[in-house]
């Protein structure tokens, strides 16, 4: 292993250093990654995180293309959301997430996308609408963007769900919408169960929330809501309070709700996202 790291590091020049028997490898472009990562196939390398042998997508930062008839936005992963919500913010739209903007999009795509509106709320709007990605052999894969959520394998949500394991993502299609404000509402209920039969029936009454958290608390549990801004956002409020009430949910002061998005966001951990991204 050792010998064949000292190998692989000669091959991928200047973008590589091998420090105490560990390689890190950060590409300059999405073909450097790609030929890097099929060198270290080659050698029985096999590309991680964080290893013996790691991969640092961080020089990836370009905003490709913005398609704003088609609400989508291209970029390379080591990009920030900030950063793409900077470049699409002249076209009035923007990316539909409670994520911290400080996440790159290769830690937001390994997070399943946390924040993005789930399926449950919304089953035809995606998030991630293409990918691109090379396989731990090197071969590039090129999943051409779909703004609409497709019938039949979930190819993208599978090397998402991988961990690198099919596919390692370069760069991704993600959808976009017409800039609006959220609004979020936040209950406290002294049973799981009660919040969820809360929840339920609200999607039942036609809340399509932007995101929804369930987050325990003690033996009771907090069902957090974000609202888009428009039109339907005071009849949304409305049944939300109902149905919240009826189950004997109680509103959570602003502060203290905000407070606690605060901390996630300043100290974002990808475990602690995924909880957020697939609660229900």
């Amino acid at each position: 292993m050792a010998d064949a790291l000292v190998e692989l590091a000669a091959r991928l020049g200047a973008s590589a250093t091998l420090e105490d028997g560990t390689l890190v490898f950060r590409p300059a472009s999405r073909d450097e990654a790609a030929m890097g990562v099929k060198a270290a196939h080659g050698l029985g390398i096999r590309f991680e995180r964080e290893g013996r042998a790691s991969l640092d997508l961080s020089r990836l930062t370009r905003i490709l293309d913005v398609d704003a008839p088609s609400n989508l936005v291209h970029a390379e992963v080591g990009a920030t959301l900030e950063d793409v919500e900077r470049v699409i913010a002249p076209t009035g739209r923007a990316l539909v997430t409670a994520a911290p903007k400080t996440l790159t999009l290769g830690e937001y795509l390994a997070t399943g996308c946390a924040g993005a509106p789930s399926p449950d709320d919304d089953p035809v709007t995606q998030a991630v609408a293409g990918l691109e990605a090379v396989t731990p052999d090197g071969r590039r894969l090129d999943l051409r963007p779909a703004p609409r959520r497709a019938i039949g394998p979930d190819l993208i949500g599978g090397i998402l769900k991988s961990g690198w394991s099919l596919a390692i993502p370069l760069s991704v299609h993600l959808t976009v919408r017409p800039k609006r404000v959220l609004h979020p509402v936040a209950h406290r209920f002294d049973r799981r169960t009660d919040a969820e039969g809360a929840l339920a029936w609200m999607r039942g009454r036609g809340v399509r929330p932007v995101h929804t958290r369930l987050r325990q608390e003690g033996e009771g549990a907090v069902l957090s809501i974000w609202l888009e801004g428009g039109p339907l956002l005071s009849p949304m409020q409305r049944i939300v309070t109902e149905e919240a009430k009826k189950r004997g949910g109680q509103v959570v002061e602003p502060d203290a709700y905000e407070a606690e998005e605060r901390a996630l966001g300043a100290s974002p951990t990808l475990d602690a996202l995924a909880d957020a991204r697939f609660a229900r």
